[in-house]
């Protein structure tokens, strides 16, 4: 069996393998259909991709598939490659079929991989999706583009863009008058000893390099103004994307991830304003030297444009081995930062459970994987780096020998030749910076389809609408609403509810039930599959997010502090809301003595709030919460962490400011003052009419 090769389409996060595997096989027919589609199309959830929804998809996009179970590696050999294969029980690749004893794959999470039989067996479940075009499949869409990428980010810098190209074209003419100037100075003014010319060459000379030094200045300037534009409108543009974004797209990827991605920011912004300016503008210059040194002598002009040919030829075969090993090398730097994070925010947790090996073993194994990359990625940066080099060097040696036999048969001059070294200087330069730009265009290429993931990603709807400051009467309805993480498995199905304004009513039921998803459900941060959620009789995909969040305030059984002062923590850093408000709501929260004792509402809390206990964390979250003095309040097991009587007091402070109020608790004694009580079990909701069960 021959070996195939297909395109490199990398997950995104670390659920979407499936997905990917698909694009990839999609792609190497030549359909190209984006991430993010098939994201959908092949139900990603939280507990990733199902075989049996992949196979749906692949039927949908004109494909023939169907599953197969192989025993050995010769019946997987009669396969038409590409097919994906269930790989090591929770991941998929794609197979490409073997040359001699080697087995070719392509991972969705790293790239194209080459592995032996022994490799191969060890990892492979035998389950596979095999795939063939049926005569309705038909191509569509074009290949993901980098320089789609590179313009979008471009937009609004025309005139930056044309100033910067207008001083290179113009530095062409003075950079030729250096030429031109060392020509005559050696066959006119040294050989011919015409000295009346000295005096008038020299002031030419000198005026020449101070507009050369002028308008250099000049480009420099615009190049540092494009790089801070970029830098800015680029981040800010992305940072609001991401707030914008649903949560979902967060509980599936890690938050160092996400930080890294936002932070490439500096690095695209340098490769837009530095290194593909100066490309551009090299393509420019090469055109016009390339002609000259034709003009000059075309001999020697050809000797240089075969070297040139030569460094191109080299860059290709490097490219996209560089971009794969690249890509890998982020997404794993991200998932080492996201785990290093998570790490240190579990480190009380780890010492108490005398877990710190298991956890430094695992962090040294990814190091090691990102140390093995970078030592990959140093070995084609180190041949990108010295074989044009090298070429170069002998072009010089071989262009210096042959000029000299030209000089020899008269065919060019002393000052000829010296004058095609100095261009071929000048023309080597842009080739240079071109292939530079091409490398760090690898580089950053991985950047830039990670922010792309970000930025196609479909932000939440309900924040495009316009702001209405609607008022919201805070009665509930749920009317046969469903919701699930995955098509196959419902979580929630068919929930009907009715909660009048300013009633208290409780969730309860086992781990796992989806207690916390109906809250969220409540909040607007999930959106039902089917059903919808009333809010003062108003549809909540029609109710605006501002209005929304104005007047419901969600409590999570999650408590994140942050570094700074207790009304930092508590206004989140909302103006309008008085000091009289705050103290309110820490009466409420039973803290606000607790908090007079350390110096009122500017104390200090310090990262994470390691400076209060976890019962007194909470009630800053809850406090947080009454400060806003909401019309609806969802408590998701928000007073797990206090004690019985502090609990009771809360709740007791609650009811009496009239607000509707969701409470989702394990514990009984919470549910004294619910005017309802409804128990969840396997997906359905049922009202709990006798207080003594």
């Amino acid at each position: 069996m021959t070996r195939i090769k297909t395109p490199t389409i990398l997950q995104m996060e670390a659920t979407e393998c499936g997905a990917a595997a698909l694009a990839i096989v999609l792609a190497y027919y030549g359909r190209y259909i984006p991430l993010e589609k098939l994201r959908i199309e092949c139900g990603v959830s939280r507990d990733g991709c199902n075989a049996v929804i992949m196979l749906q998809a692949a039927r949908k996009h004109g494909l023939r598939a169907q599953g197969a179970k192989f025993e050995r590696l010769e019946e997987l050999q009669q396969v038409r490659a590409p097919a994906i294969l269930f790989w090591e029980f929770n991941h998929f690749v794609v197979w490409e079929g073997m040359k001699g004893e080697k087995v070719y794959i392509n991972d969705p999470a790293s790239g194209p991989r080459v592995l032996d039989e022994t490799q191969f067996n060890k990892s492979f479940t035998g389950v596979a999706l095999v795939l063939e075009p049926t005569p309705e499949f038909t191509r569509c869409g074009i290949p993901p583009s980098l320089f789609s990428g590179l313009r979008r980010r471009t937009r609004g810098m025309a005139t930056e863009i044309k100033f910067i190209l207008l001083a290179s074209i113009i530095l062409i003419v003075p950079n030729l008058l250096v030429i031109a100037f060392t020509k005559v100075f050696i066959d006119c003014i040294l050989l011919e000893n015409i000295t009346s010319w000295q005096i008038p060459f020299l002031t030419l000379f000198v005026l020449n390099i101070a507009a050369v030094g002028l308008i250099t200045w000049l480009q420099t300037y615009y190049l540092l103004l494009s790089k801070v534009k970029l830098l800015m409108v680029g981040s800010i543009r992305l940072l609001w994307h991401v707030i914008c974004l649903p949560v979902n797209f967060f509980q599936q990827r890690f938050t160092g991830d996400i930080i890294e991605r936002i932070s490439a920011n500096d690095r695209i912004a340098h490769l837009l304003s530095s290194e593909l300016m100066s490309a551009l503008t090299g393509l420019v210059t090469l055109v016009i030297y390339g002609f000259i040194l034709l003009l000059m002598s075309w001999q020697l002009a050809l000797i240089a444009f075969v070297v040139t040919a030569c460094n191109y030829l080299v860059y290709r075969l490097i490219a996209r081995q560089y971009a794969d090993i690249n890509f890998n090398f982020l997404q794993k730097n991200s998932k080492l930062l996201g785990f290093s994070m998570i790490g240190l925010y579990l480190i009380e947790d780890l010492k108490a459970n005398g877990r710190e090996d298991d956890f430094f073993q695992r962090w040294s194994g990814l190091h090691a994987e990102i140390i093995s990359l970078q030592q990959k990625q140093s070995i084609l940066t180190q041949v990108l780096t010295v074989v044009p080099f090298w070429l170069q060097t002998i072009t010089v040696v071989v262009i210096l020998c042959y000029g000299s036999f030209l000089i020899i048969n008269s065919v060019i001059t002393i000052g000829t030749l010296v004058a095609f070294q100095l261009l071929l200087t000048q023309f080597t330069a842009p080739i240079q910076a071109i292939l530079a730009l091409g490398n760090d265009v690898q580089k950053i290429k991985g950047d830039l389809f990670r922010q792309d993931d970000i930025l196609n990603y479909e932000v939440d709807q309900r924040l495009l609408k316009q702001q209405s400051n609607t008022v919201l009467s805070p009665s509930i309805c749920l009317d046969n609403v469903s919701f699930s993480y995955s098509p196959l498995k419902p979580m929630l199905e068919g929930l009907n509810i009715s909660i009048k304004a300013g009633e208290t009513f409780a969730v309860m039921g086992k781990s796992g039930e989806g207690k916390s998803t109906i809250a969220k459900l409540i909040a607007g941060l999930y959106q039902p599959q089917t059903g919808t959620i009333f809010i003062g009789g108003i549809p909540m995909h029609e109710i605006d997010a501002a209005s929304l969040a104005n007047q419901l305030s969600y409590v999570d059984q999650d408590v994140f502090l942050y570094a700074g002062t207790v009304r930092e923590n508590i206004t989140l850093w909302k103006k309008n809301i008085p000091d009289e408000a705050i103290e309110k709501a820490l009466q409420d929260a039973c803290l606000f003595e607790v908090i007079q004792a350390r110096g009122g509402l500017d104390c200090k809390v310090l990262e994470n709030g390691i400076n209060f206990s976890g019962g007194q964390r909470q009630r800053i979250e809850i406090a947080r919460a009454l400060a806003q003095n909401p019309a609806l309040l969802i408590l998701d097991e928000a007073t797990s962490n206090l004690d019985v009587e502090t609990e009771q007091t809360i709740l007791e402070n609650i009811k009496k400011r009239n607000c509707t109020t969701m409470i989702v608790t394990h514990r009984k004694t919470a549910l004294q003052g619910c005017d309802s009580i409804y128990i969840l079990e396997k997906g359905q909701l049922k009202k709990m009419e006798n207080r003594s069960d």
